[in-house]
């Protein structure tokens, strides 16, 4: 009987929360600053993490304003948010963003301030058609790289961001945020902090560590980042403006794909693969959490493997 009325409550306080009945303090306004300080201060999340949230954050916000509170909010706001997201342009990728702020934040909601809200796991995000990976060929890589005057400081930084970025597999925020201390130079590593702020150690060829140590040495300030600008102030160099930069090289190179620093991270992981490396070692590599993301990603991007293998192992006679 008790767990009857129990029960009971319990659904008329969800359905006086629906209705609208909740505290100032439960409101998005509130939550949602709250939320960026427990990403960053908790949960120790990397720069760019923050700022992606925060902007999905707002662009929420504005998307549900007739929403004031995550206690409101019902599967039909969902689909709404997705239709409203996909008519001014936005593909599916950007819509699954959206959708994984949404949910990192009602999960906070639910076990930080103990709400009653909306199950995170049954907002589904869009299904992603399974696209080819872009690599380079090791043809077109030896083209793109030797297409640099290093003559020029900032053609030669560039050839030693690209050199770095192909001999380890690091994503472009991880290599930017790398600091001249941080190289060891007898162990050939690089210790760094990734994705989801976990430590990983990278490894470093002769290549890579003789174009790190041709970009240091014409450089004479005392910066410690490993790639800067060359301002006065030798601040630290951001990638917003890198793939405009990439794309411009690629051109003047002569490769008609299209180069960003993500691709260069794709042709590392499939060429390793490609030369007999285990998949598991390339996941640790790349940082992977999951051995199903480098699996999707890598496995199967041969075409002309798979078309060989097709071929030979296909018989009905």
């Amino acid at each position: 009987m008790q767990d009857a009325i129990t029960e009971k409550l319990k659904l008329l306080f969800e359905s006086n929360q629906n209705a609208g009945v909740f505290s100032p303090e439960q409101t998005f306004a509130v939550l949602a600053p709250k939320f960026i300080d427990y990403l960053q201060y908790e949960l120790t999340a990397s720069k760019d993490t923050i700022v992606k949230y925060r902007n999905n954050l707002k662009m929420l916000q504005r998307d549900l304003s007739d929403l004031r509170s995550p206690l409101e909010m019902n599967l039909e706001h969902i689909t709404a948010l997705k239709k409203q997201i996909q008519e001014r342009g936005g593909g599916p990728n950007y819509v699954n963003s959206i959708i994984f702020t949404l949910r990192k934040f009602l999960i906070y909601c639910k076990e930080v301030h103990k709400l009653i809200t909306i199950n995170p796991k049954e907002i589904k995000p869009m299904k992603i058609p399974k696209r080819e990976v872009i690599y380079l060929t090791p043809e077109e890589i030896r083209q793109l790289l030797n297409s640099f005057d290093t003559k020029d400081i900032r053609e030669l930084r560039m050839r030693t961001l690209m050199e770095l970025l192909l001999a380890t597999g690091m994503r472009i925020s991880e290599a930017l945020s790398v600091n001249r201390k941080d190289i060891n130079w007898d162990t050939k590593e690089l210790v760094i902090i990734g994705k989801g702020n976990k430590q990983r150690t990278v490894f470093l060829s002769d290549r890579a560590l003789f174009w790190i140590k041709e970009y240091l040495s014409r450089r004479d300030d005392t910066a410690e980042a490993l790639f800067i600008t060359f301002s006065e102030k030798h601040t630290r160099l951001a990638r917003y403006d890198l793939g405009h930069q990439f794309r411009f090289y690629a051109k003047r190179a002569g490769i008609s794909k299209k180069v960003t620093p993500h691709i260069l991270r794709h042709t590392m992981a499939t060429l390793l693969l490609k030369n007999g490396c285990n998949i598991k070692h390339i996941q640790e590599m790349l940082g992977h959490s999951d051995i199903e993301t480098t699996a999707k990603y890598y496995l199967g991007t041969d075409k002309e493997a798979l078309k060989e293998s097709h071929a030979k192992f296909l018989k009905f006679d």
